[in-house]
């Protein structure tokens, strides 16, 4: 009873943590999570909601892609890949690193500030190797990654280092 009236109080708090809080072995405290009461570890989920408006559009791009592929059998060997992410600065939830130990999906809400500082960092991936890190600051700050942005990026810090891949 005991471990459970904690982990009720403190959902949000690792096993890890409920062990060494309740001065429980940490092997102790996940078999009673999980065989005596059933509880599991469920993360937090981002997801972006896809409307039926968004179908065709996805369906064109699928359809673009294919014959751009057709049309050219090497455009793999020129295709870079990229992605960025934001490094809050604050406090900010990491959703891996949240386990919410509940024994059904809890419909947990977290709050976090609108606008809480950030870097964001640009790295991209092609048949000839790594591009980047890139950071998107001006001045020592913060900066939105707009198109215009992004556009500076590509013609003014990607393309020079894109001279040391061979197939560029």
């Amino acid at each position: 009873m005991t471990v459970r009236k904690a982990v009720f109080r403190s959902p949000s708090r690792s096993a890890r943590r409920q062990s060494t809080a309740l001065n429980l072995s940490f092997t102790s405290m996940c078999c009673i999570l999980h065989e005596d009461l059933s509880f599991h570890p469920y993360k937090i989920h981002i997801v972006n909601h896809l409307r039926d408006t968004n179908k065709p559009a996805r369906l064109a791009f699928c359809r673009g892609l294919s014959e751009v592929l057709n049309a050219d059998p090497d455009i793999l060997k020129k295709l870079i890949m990229s992605d960025g992410a934001h490094f809050h600065l604050s406090r900010f939830v990491n959703k891996q690193n949240f386990p919410y130990w509940s024994e059904g999906q809890p419909m947990q809400v977290l709050e976090q500030p609108l606008h809480s500082e950030k870097v964001t960092v640009w790295c991209g991936i092609s048949a000839s190797g790594i591009i980047g890190p890139y950071l998107f600051e001006e001045r020592n700050r913060t900066m939105t990654v707009n198109a215009d942005h992004y556009q500076e990026m590509l013609g003014t810090l990607k393309l020079p280092e894109m001279d040391h891949h061979d197939e560029f």
